[in-house]
């Protein structure tokens, strides 16, 4: 497989600079220029295409709350990730 894009989340100066791969990227419904983008963090994105945060998911936790898997609602209104804490948020 060949990467078609990379890009950078733009967190701002008050988060941390260290890069984590993104092993989640689903399309919005209804809004074709966002994404939800999950990593192995206890914080999702919704992102642009540019790596523009629009909106932050966490967990809370400090440990045991990063995310391994994400998903959204049929129509886009609900995201839920799963946490190696084992619960859903």
């Amino acid at each position: 497989q060949d990467c078609v894009l990379t890009f950078r989340l733009s967190l701002g100066s008050s988060h941390a600079t260290a890069e984590t791969s993104i092993h989640t990227l689903l399309p919005m419904p209804g809004t074709p220029d966002h994404f939800l983008a999950v990593n192995r963090t206890s914080t999702a994105h919704v992102v642009t295409l540019q790596g523009q945060v629009v909106r932050s998911f966490s967990s809370g936790k400090q440990q045991g709350g990063d995310f391994v898997c994400g998903t959204l609602s049929p129509q886009g209104k609900w995201a839920y990730c799963a946490a190696e804490d084992g619960k859903v948020y």
